[in-house]
């Protein structure tokens, strides 16, 4: 698998190489937010304050 997107990889142009690039290492920095906890992206703030 890796040989085979190696090959892929290096029939790209540049900015198509780059792109590729920026878009994986964002896919991972969401991932290892996901992973850790640090990001939740269902947790939003409306401003509400819950009535008891």
């Amino acid at each position: 698998m890796i040989n085979r997107l190696k090959t892929e990889f290096a029939g790209l142009s540049k900015n198509k190489r780059i792109a590729y690039g920026v878009g994986l290492a964002a896919a991972i920095i969401i991932a290892a937010l996901l992973l850790s906890g640090v990001w939740d992206p269902g947790a939003v703030e409306t401003g509400v304050v819950p009535v008891k």
